[in-house]
């Protein structure tokens, strides 16, 4: 009796020990396993025997090609401006995937596009994309950056992630197994999660102003949990409609949430207006000029068209909720976010 506990004991902790490592991960990946799972597919693959294409061109063995894609009958890999796709035989395609597989820890293997979307602590400040891609310039010019181009992440959801190229102003929207995101998340995930940095507490540390216009120092900004980030100026009156309502809330829920940091991103053109505006609201946080903020993708990104705009995120930068308007509908609708905000404990 007693060594079928045991026996039904061991076998418990082995299920959840099973379940909690991923059961459904593969050790050893097959073909199947790769279809539909850009997280296992390998950044190349050789040629084993050469190949002929439509054009008459012939592909010498040996010829490393990147995957972009894998289906059931093989990869399909970028040649030059085009794609092709190779017969699983005629390549390494299983081996060059379970090479790299087999030096995953089990976190790593877990992460595919969805648990990376759903973590922002895994997101890099820096992207690189894995083939060219167009973006649109100034005076509709469109220009072409080349695969391995640093690009700046300014937000990853489920309409893609979004990318901002240096120097232009203008972003691009590509998809998660376009870039190199997941390589990064591999890195992150190995780190304990609240000893990740934050792009946002990184980027809030030297720009931030007090009423009086010199800069703010927030000795709590390193424990923040979850941001309030509050769009708003002077010369815009349905803000004057909101701001009293968030200084009240603000100032009778900061207590109970320690760990929330609430920064004005103001609009206003002059510092005397964005200054007068915190003043005579009596707004007990700091502001960033529009300058500055606008000079950052990550708030850039996530800005709206009006004001007043009410952005909560986690640390990280997972966006909670984000919505504009001051109208009466959309003010109550800000207040009740507010709300579940404070009832769920994400700033205790």
């Amino acid at each position: 009796m007693l060594l079928r506990c045991i026996l039904a004991l061991v076998g418990t902790l082995a299920l959840w020990s099973a379940l909690a490592c991923g059961a459904d991960v593969p050790d050893t990946l097959t073909i199947e396993d790769l279809v539909n799972h850009p997280e296992r597919w390998p950044d190349a693959v050789t040629l084993k025997r050469s190949i002929n294409l439509r054009s008459g061109q012939a592909i010498p063995t040996g010829t490393k090609l990147r995957v972009v894609d894998v289906t059931a009958r093989g990869p399909i890999t970028a040649v030059g401006t085009g794609t092709v796709g190779i017969p699983t035989a005629a390549c390494d395609l299983l081996d060059a995937a379970n090479a790299g597989w087999s030096k995953l820890t089990a976190a790593q293997r877990a992460l595919d596009a969805a648990s990376v979307m759903d973590d922002a602590s895994l997101w890099p400040d820096e992207v690189k994309t894995r083939r060219p891609v167009r973006v649109d310039g100034p005076l509709g010019l469109q220009k072409t950056l080349p695969a391995g181009t640093p690009l700046w992440l300014a937000v990853y959801d489920k309409q893609g992630v979004y990318l901002y190229p240096p120097g232009l102003e203008t972003h691009v929207n590509v998809k998660f197994e376009g870039t190199d995101m997941l390589a990064v998340a591999r890195e992150k995930v190995l780190i304990e999660k609240e000893k990740r940095p934050s792009r946002l507490i990184d980027g809030l540390r030297s720009i931030m102003l007090d009423s009086s216009g010199k800069p703010f120092t927030n000795p709590g900004l390193d424990d923040t949990k979850v941001f309030i980030f509050y769009y708003g100026a002077n010369w815009c009156q349905p803000c004057h409609q909101f701001s009293p309502l968030l200084v009240k809330w603000v100032n009778e829920n900061a207590a109970k949430n320690p760990h929330m940091t609430v920064v004005m991103l103001d609009a206003d053109e002059k510092d005397a207006d964005m200054l007068k505006y915190l003043t005579d609201e009596k707004m007990p946080w700091p502001t960033v000029r529009m300058t500055a903020w606008k000079q950052s993708h990550v708030f850039a990104a996530n800005q709206r068209e009006g004001y007043p705009q009410l952005l909560i995120t986690d640390r990280w930068g997972k966006i909670i909720y984000n919505e504009v308007g001051g109208g009466p509908s959309d003010i109550k609708l800000h207040m009740e976010n507010l709300a579940k905000l404070s009832e769920s404990g994400a700033g205790h």
